[in-house]
């Protein structure tokens, strides 16, 4: 019985890194359609405007309803489902200690990484916000 439980766990581990290498996919996917969705709505795209101080957002009307904390926001939420991403599929790797102690001193040690990885993330994202003028 323990034998098929052993087998079971190794199939299931197995989607579960497949699933998190197909999220990985899609969170970039996603990082680069907002990258480019961002540059689209830019107010720099228009010849006319004048970058003063508190005139962010697009010049687009249908744009006009969405403010400066909407797209920080959704900067901060791209980072974090991207880090929390590359933690999990690191820490998955990182599984070959048998020790419980191990285990929990690596994870610890991926939670920090992944705070690196997340305040890193987030400021590059504001920061190409700020360059395109959606947030000032």
């Amino acid at each position: 019985m323990s034998r098929y439980f052993r087998k079971l766990h190794n199939i299931s581990s197995q989607y579960v890194q497949w699933f998190a290498l197909g999220t990985l996919g899609f969170l970039m996917r996603l990082v680069v359609f907002s990258a480019v969705f961002v540059h689209q709505v830019s107010p720099l795209r228009d010849s006319s405007f004048k970058p003063t101080h508190y005139n962010a957002g697009s010049l687009l009307p249908w744009m006009q309803g969405i403010n400066e904390d909407t797209w920080t926001q959704g900067a901060s939420v791209l980072a974090g489902l991207l880090a929390i991403n590359l933690v999990f599929i690191f820490w998955q790797w990182s599984q070959s200690s048998t020790n419980a102690i191990q285990k929990i001193l690596l994870l610890t040690c991926w939670i920090g990484v992944g705070v690196i990885i997340f305040i890193s993330l987030n400021w590059m994202f504001l920061v190409y916000l700020v360059v395109q003028w959606i947030a000032d």
